[in-house]
């Protein structure tokens, strides 16, 4: 229902002068309670040689591609990254500068229901550890064994590294 917020503001160094604020209507809370989405305490490196991919265009030159490597057990790593391609490009091969002016990765974030992982994330598959990747590059190269090399060197929104070399086969 609707909610008020009723404040009244004096000055530190005048106290003669004063506003009183009402406000009536939908509050929403913008703050998490957490300071970062990552959950990684240290930085984040590895080095894989046997991991799988796919990928998907999603939308005019943004493309989606998940790679997914099984670490023992149950311990799988996911990175799920969102490229914005060079304009009318399909391949994925290149490098992708975030914030590049003709490719780049797309920041790691929540939907606006905070339900979905959207942009780029590094995820553990039991959810215990995430990152969004929000500042870095990541390059693509494919190989002659139809194999695909991804070299991350990225960021989580703590500042923490994510970095390594992923070989791996489209799925």
């Amino acid at each position: 229902g609707e909610k008020m917020i009723e404040a009244h503001v004096v000055l530190d160094d005048d106290k003669s002068k004063s506003v009183n604020i009402w406000y009536r209507g939908a509050l929403y809370q913008s703050m998490s309670l957490y300071p970062y989405l990552s959950t990684l305490e240290a930085d984040y490196t590895f080095d894989y040689d046997d991991a799988i991919f796919s990928y998907e265009h999603t939308q005019d030159n943004i493309c989606m591609l998940y790679i997914v490597k099984q670490i023992e057990g149950e311990n799988i790593d996911i990175f799920q990254l969102s490229l914005q391609l060079p304009e009318g490009g399909s391949d994925i091969v290149g490098t992708y500068q975030r914030g590049g002016a003709t490719s780049s990765f797309i920041s790691g974030g929540m939907s606006d229901d905070n339900k979905m992982y959207v942009g780029s994330w590094f995820m553990k598959y039991d959810d215990t550890e995430r990152a969004p990747m929000v500042d870095g590059k990541i390059e693509i190269s494919k190989n002659e064994s139809d194999t695909y090399t991804f070299i991350i060197d990225v960021k989580d929104d703590a500042n923490h590294k994510i970095n390594g070399s992923i070989d791996a086969t489209m799925n």
